[in-house]
């Protein structure tokens, strides 16, 4: 019976670091970014060479129209 004290003390002491250091939170900044400034040049790239496939596309079609147009004008 004289070692339940020690035995107390001792639990007291290996239970109080986890309880004083268990309740804290702690705060970290993270510095993050969207990346958006990035990304805006390489989305207009895509874009401008989207828009010249189309253009080319278009222009083909309107040259067989225009070519069938005018031979049916001839007939």
């Amino acid at each position: 019976m004289k070692s339940l004290p020690l035995i107390l003390a001792l639990a007291a002491a290996a239970v109080a670091p986890l309880a004083l250091t268990g309740c804290r939170q702690e705060t970290v900044e993270v510095e993050r970014s969207l990346g958006f400034d990035e990304w805006v040049p390489v989305y207009n790239r895509h874009i401008a060479g989207w828009l010249v496939k189309k253009k080319a596309e278009t222009q083909a079609e309107l040259d067989k129209v225009t070519a069938s147009l005018a031979s049916a004008a001839d007939d």
